[in-house]
């Protein structure tokens, strides 16, 4: 299920930049109604959707830049730690705002858009 709730938030819900750079914490709800987001909102959709299914979950942060973060979702579950990719812990991360990047994934790994010489954005 964590795999689904990774495909469909990176693949439903439309990547987007906070305008401005001004972080908004959107609640999750709004983020499946509009079908758009940043990382965060991204991020908190796929935790709430994962623990409304019983999955242990959490927004899980990246990096920090001076003015915005970025988070990715984290999952647990019995037996994650056998999950390709997943931590000591058994923590799994899901990173929805890079195009391809799959569930346990490094977004960093994932080759760079040809064009802009950046990570593909969902």
């Amino acid at each position: 299920m964590a795999r689904e709730i990774h495909l469909f938030c990176q693949n439903a819900i439309r990547y987007q930049h906070d305008p401005d750079l001004v972080e908004r914490l959107e609640p999750a709800e709004l983020t499946l109604e509009l079908g758009v987001g940043d990382c965060d909102a991204k991020a908190r959709l796929a935790v709430a959707l994962a623990r409304a299914l019983g999955i242990e979950a959490k927004v899980w942060p990246i990096w920090k830049g001076p003015t915005l973060a970025h988070v990715v979702a984290g999952y647990r579950w019995p037996g994650s730690r056998s999950f390709p990719g997943a931590r000591s812990d058994g923590w799994v991360i899901g990173d929805s705002t890079v195009k391809g990047a799959a569930l346990g994934q490094s977004p960093l790994s994932v080759p760079l858009n040809r064009e802009t010489g950046r990570l593909p954005l969902a």
